[in-house]
C-alpha cells in the first residue's frame, strides 16, 4: 500500500508564526484603514501576472496502482505518464483585495482558468478531464502579499484517527509558494497541491493523488506535473 503524507518539520513553529502575523495583519489593516484607503489597496491587493490567452507546458509523471481482490491494475491517470500537456489560460478573475481564506478559495483557488489537452493539442481522456483541468486551474495564482496569503490556511493537516477532516494548506518560502488541499476520509484521502513561483504566480510543480483501502478495489496514484516553459 502507497501512502502520500506531506509533512512539515516545523509544523508547530508554522502555526505560531502564522498566528503572529495574522494578528500583525489585522493590526496593520486597522492603522491603514485609519490612514490611507490606497495604502490598504496596494498592501492587500492581488494582481495577475499572466494574461488570457497564454499557454504553458508541463511534463507529466505517474505513479500508482489499482487492487482488486489479488489482481493489480494501473490507475486511468497512467495514460498520462511520460506525456507533455497543454495549459491554456482562458479566464481570470478580476484584480482583487483580498483579506481571508474563505473568499480567496472562491474567487481565486475555485475559478476555473485554465484549459488542458495535450501538447499537440488533442484533448486528454474525458474522465481525467474534470481533475487535470481543475488541478492547473486551482495551481495558478495572482501576485500579492504573500504573507497574508500564507496566514489564510494552516501549514499541513493530520489525518484524524477514525474520522474526516479536509483543509486547504499552504505555507511560502523566499522563492517560491506553497498551497494545497487536502481531504481526508476514514478510509481514503484525496488532494493537490502546488508550488508557485514568487514573481508570476505561475506553478513550478503540481501535484494531485488519492488513496483508498478497505474497500473492494484499492488504489493509490500520485500525478506529478513539472514546468517545461
Amino acid at each position: 500500500m502507497i501512502v502520500y503524507f506531506l509533512v512539515e518539520e516545523n509544523a508547530v513553529m508554522r502555526y505560531h508564526r502564522k498566528i503572529t502575523v495574522a494578528v500583525t495583519l489585522t493590526i496593520v489593516v486597522a492603522l491603514l484603514v485609519s490612514v490611507s484607503t490606497e495604502s490598504l489597496r496596494d498592501y492587500l491587493y492581488f494582481r495577475w501576472q499572466v494574461q488570457e490567452g497564454e499557454q504553458f507546458i508541463f511534463e507529466v509523471s505517474v505513479v500508482g496502482y489499482r487492487e482488486t481482490g489479488s489482481t493489480i491494475f494501473p490507475v486511468a491517470q497512467a495514460v498520462l505518464n511520460n506525456t507533455r500537456l497543454r495549459l491554456e489560460i482562458v479566464s481570470l478573475p478580476t484584480d482583487s483585495m483580498i483579506i481571508d481564506g474563505e473568499t480567496f478559495a472562491e474567487q481565486v483557488i475555485g475559478y476555473m482558468k485554465t484549459q488542458i489537452s495535450f501538447e499537440n493539442g488533442t484533448g486528454i481522456p474525458l474522465n481525467l478531464f474534470s481533475e487535470m483541468s481543475s488541478l492547473g486551474s486551482s495551481c495558478f495564482l495572482p501576485r500579492g502579499p504573500w504573507n497574508l496569503l500564507d496566514s489564510f490556511y494552516p501549514d499541513n493537516l493530520v489525518q484524524p484517527i477514525n474520522s474526516t477532516a479536509e483543509s486547504y494548506i499552504s505555507y511560502f518560502t523566499e522563492n517560491s509558494f506553497y498551497l494545497g488541499y487536502i481531504s481526508y476520509g476514514v478510509n481514503n484521502g484525496v488532494g493537490w497541491n502546488c508550488i508557485c513561483s514568487l514573481n508570476t504566480g505561475v506553478p513550478l510543480t503540481m501535484e494531485t493523488w488519492a488513496w483508498s483501502y478497505g474497500d473492494l478495489v484499492e488504489y493509490s496514484y500520485n500525478v506529478t506535473l513539472v514546468f517545461v516553459w
